[in-house]
């Protein structure tokens, strides 16, 4: 699904973009963009072929490839996340989904909108990987908990976009959250580190309000009026979380002096704030508290990194130098909550796989030229193969590892997997030992795909076994009860009974799986083959006098009273007794039928003279008959 299309088919069930329904749709367009190959990278790490260089394949190589190109929007990804489910679903697969999309614009504490709708679609055979982020290096956090004497935080900003002659030359987005029904103050300052003086800033604002605030700081520069920062403050109490919430955009692009800062500058009493920069840091430039500056700790990001059902991965090297140790810029927990994150960790620094044809970076003389490993060719167009490094390259590892689980074991589900990966996890001298409740750097350590199998395999209950063995027959208007194994937590029947034992009356073929305490699925047992045979027509009785007749010409049975009379099965009976008399017929499958009752009582006057067979006299009389 290419979301940025402007024309073409769009998707089943969405407005925009357009969808490359087929391999050959998708061969024809070529590409989305020029000079990009991340999702190229991360594509061919989780399920390339490696073309004719099958020692470059990815992990899982004969999985379908389901792309979306997209417009980098949370409305966007989330759509992304729907389609590809979706997709899924109508084609009757398991699914993965990998994301490398981070941003620390959130509430990094899984209440987060898109969080919560990760949380929603992830499930049984759909599981949701992120990059923790590659920030594991920068001072990007800071939080402050502020007693009634100690209320003031400052900090100065450091732009990632600067350049070496202009160090404050950037843009960047500051995300600040408190605490559920306390308050802070924040106001965004110019201060000159030559002078140490403010030069401009903005009114205090409180957290704890709805507001939307634009203002322009200008610093008192003689030689120019150009030196104007637009600022955009938003406040808001958080919806999802009660947390009153600062988010505050900074453009200072147009300051140029490398000494006249951006100063953040948050103001409380008895509460306790935590806050992000994106596309910035934050440091004290040599000053003394209350300026302070930033921790590489709680760096890892949101969409990917801090949710509850995502599968969070960070990076270790690959390279002959370091190998085996945590990557230096691979992100850093705890969740804002305080949840262990990440999850665990996978090569990445560095990893060779496919990159765009239409990249000319890693064309020869390109900036990327000293990545690529090797191409294949076609003698007319050539594929490179180049090296990436991130936490964006170490996920797709992970993903592609979790489709060949799921292969295995088709109803995993994010915790089951998450679980999987902690027991299974590989640790050595460079993770230390890993407590129960993880580690913030090494998550619960290193991906083992092997072992996490065999973990995966162990845990899955063998197919039961259907009692009564055999082939189970019965007759029209019987039944019988199948069982399965006892001790498991639940059943699933193929007719949708959900108890151990069922009673079926109906022909047909009947399976069953069983789930056991740790939820994990069994495969179907073998069918169960019920035979159900039809009775025989109910017979008709009629009679001659005391000669009894039967419609059936075979299988009688006569009852005199109901008890059986022996020998009796002509389909003729000659009554000797007054009494009620029936006939049971019994086909081959020894299935049974009733027939009506006949009473026969020899001395009845009414019979003898419906047959008109004898008189009787005298008549009338007193004691006797003749």
């Amino acid at each position: 699904w290419e979301q940025n299309a402007k024309s073409g088919t769009q998707p089943t069930g969405f407005t925009y973009g357009r969808e490359l329904a087929n391999q050959n749709a998708i061969l024809n367009a070529q590409r989305d963009i020029d000079n990009a190959s991340h999702g190229t990278q991360v594509a061919g790490i989780a399920a390339g072929s490696g073309g004719s260089l099958s020692f470059l394949k990815g992990v899982a190589p004969k999985s379908d490839l389901v792309l979306v190109s997209t417009n980098m929007s949370n409305t966007g990804t989330t759509d992304g996340i729907a389609y590809i489910f979706n997709y899924a679903n109508s084609v009757s697969k398991h699914c993965v989904i990998y994301l490398s999309l981070g941003t620390h614009i959130g509430t990094h504490d899984g209440t987060y909108t898109f969080d919560k709708f990760c949380d929603k679609e992830a499930g049984a055979g759909k599981i949701l990987v992120g990059s923790a982020g590659n920030e594991g290096s920068d001072p990007i956090y800071l939080s402050k908990t502020f007693s009634s004497t100690d209320t003031v935080l400052m900090t100065f900003l450091k732009f990632d976009n600067a350049t070496f002659s202009n160090k404050n030359y950037g843009s960047g987005v500051i995300d600040i959250s408190g605490r559920p029904n306390e308050n802070f103050w924040v106001y965004v300052s110019i201060y000159n580190i030559k002078t140490d003086q403010f030069e401009d800033w903005t009114p205090y604002i409180s957290a704890n309000t709805t507001n939307v605030i634009r203002d322009t700081l200008r610093d008192k520069d003689f030689w120019t009026t150009t030196d104007l920062t637009p600022i955009l403050i938003v406040t808001e109490i958080n919806p999802n979380n009660n947390k009153p919430h600062v988010y505050i955009s900074i453009d200072n692009k147009q300051q140029d002096d490398d000494y006249r800062y951006i100063l953040i500058n948050v103001f409380s009493r008895n509460t306790q704030t935590k806050m992000w920069g994106q596309n910035t840091s934050f440091t004290r430039l040599g000053y003394s508290y209350p300026v302070v500056e930033g921790t590489s700790n709680s760096t890892v990001g949101e969409i990917g990194g801090t949710g509850n059902n995502i599968i969070s991965v960070g990076a270790y090297n690959t390279t002959i130098s370091q190998i085996g140790n945590i990557a230096q810029f691979s992100s850093k927990g705890p969740t804002a909550d305080n949840r262990t994150k990440l999850d665990i960790t996978a090569p990445g620094n560095r990893i060779i796989s496919s990159v765009s044809r239409f990249d000319k970076t890693y064309l020869n003389g390109g900036a990327g030229w000293d990545d690529v490993y090797t191409g294949v060719t076609d003698r007319t167009n050539t594929w490179h193969f180049a090296y990436m490094q991130g936490t964006s390259m170490a996920s797709p590892m992970v993903a592609g590892i979790l489709a060949l689980w799921l292969e295995a074991y088709p109803h995993l589900t994010p915790a089951q997997a998450k679980q999987i990966l902690k027991d299974n996890a590989i640790t050595d001298t460079y993770t230390g030992t890993i407590p129960s409740s993880g580690s913030n750097t090494w998550g619960w350590g290193k991906i083992d795909a092997h072992k996490g199998l065999l973990g995966l395999l162990s845990k899955i209950p063998a197919a039961p076994a259907i009692t009564p063995s055999g082939i189970v027959s019965f007759c029209q208007g019987q039944s019988a009860v199948l069982s399965a194994p006892g001790g498991f937590s639940k059943y699933q029947w193929s007719n949708n009974a959900a108890t151990q034992n069922i009673t079926i009356s109906t022909a047909g073929n009947y399976s069953v799986r069983v789930t056991n305490s740790q939820g994990y699925i069994s495969p179907w047992s073998a069918s169960k083959n019920v035979n159900v045979f039809q009775n025989p027509p109910n017979p008709i009785l009629s009679n001659n006098g005391n000669l009894l007749f039967s419609s059936s010409a075979s299988g009688n049975q006569w009852y005199f009273n109901g008890s059986l009379i022996p020998g009796a099965k002509q389909q003729t009976y000659n009554a000797t007794q007054n009494g009620n008399y029936y006939v049971i017929v019994t086909n081959s499958n020894k299935c049974s039928s009733i027939s009506n009752i006949i009473s026969v009582n020899s001395a009845a006057i009414n019979d003898f003279q419906i047959s008109n067979l004898t008189n009787v006299y005298p008549n009338p009389a007193s004691d006797q008959l003749n």
